[in-house]
């Protein structure tokens, strides 16, 4: 894999159960249980990432970046298992509705998200939802962002940074993303689920940045992969796409831009 391509190598843990317990109490209606771990897979596909599906059990040292969205059931091994990926030089990003039940699905007898507190560096106060109509405000290096779904108030810890904080009504002040230093890697804690994503790319963006990363940005229903020494691109959108190659690239199949429903293959 070149190289520009597996600093951006990203997974995705997800598993069944974790679907069952959230999609069968999901709390409010605006919760897409089945979509939700795709936007982000959507969003690191759209940084030209190779992207994985991977079990709890999986190797995660191979990849840069590992994304845990509403991993609902979940241990303190597991929880240590993580913070060894991020300790070795991973970069963690887990979300809201993590590790907020034990594996028999029984919320702790003790604060939410327990097992992960020390691991993202704070403690979730509080959860809430708003209504269809309502739109909360988040602001993160001063661009504003809107919310409804689902939000957590996180109290963090002394030596945690604040990436975005809510700035309206009772949440105003409250913290909503926060990330830590682990070791050689990181861990990103985002709290607050929106209806654009536009925020959830932004951190992802920056967090890819930082990690010595770089991005594209393809628009939606472009996907590009790698494969055995081949790129290969398709469109899926309705609208026509020219990819961005380098001079020295060699098409083996298709044009370069891309038609609806094109294919193009080349080697570099």
């Amino acid at each position: 894999m070149p190289e520009k391509l597996a600093a951006r190598s990203t997974a995705i843990v997800w598993n069944l159960e974790n679907y069952w317990t959230i999609d069968r109490q999901k709390q409010t209606f605006q919760w897409d249980t089945w979509n939700y771990p795709i936007k982000f897979m959507e969003i690191a596909k759209s940084f030209g990432a190779p992207v994985d599906v991977i079990p709890e059990t999986a190797d995660l040292s191979k990849y840069k970046v590992v994304i845990v969205p509403a991993y609902e059931m979940a241990d303190s091994s597991l929880a240590k298992k993580w913070n060894d990926y991020a300790a070795n030089g991973g970069h963690l990003i887990i979300t809201c509705r993590t590790a907020t039940k034990d594996r028999m699905g029984h919320f702790w007898e003790a604060e939410i998200a327990a097992p992960i507190s020390g691991l993202i560096g704070a403690h979730v106060k509080a959860t809430d939802m708003l209504s269809g109509y309502a739109k909360g405000e988040i602001v993160m290096n001063s661009s504003k962002y809107n919310w409804n779904n689902w939000a957590d108030l996180l109290e963090p810890d002394k030596n945690t940074e604040v990436l975005a904080t809510y700035d309206n009504q009772f949440y105003k002040g409250k913290t909503a993303v926060v990330k830590r230093k682990v070791g050689k890697g990181s861990v990103t804690y985002i709290g607050v689920d929106t209806d654009n994503s536009k925020l959830e790319k932004d951190i992802l963006r920056e967090i890819y940045t930082k990690a010595g990363a770089t991005t594209e940005d393809y628009p939606e229903g472009i996907y590009v992969y790698w494969r055995d020494g081949f790129n290969l691109a398709v469109n899926y959108s309705s609208n026509d796409y020219t990819m961005n190659m380098p001079p020295t690239a060699k098409v083996l199949f298709g044009e370069k831009t891309l038609k609806s429903a094109g294919v193009l293959v080349w080697s570099e």
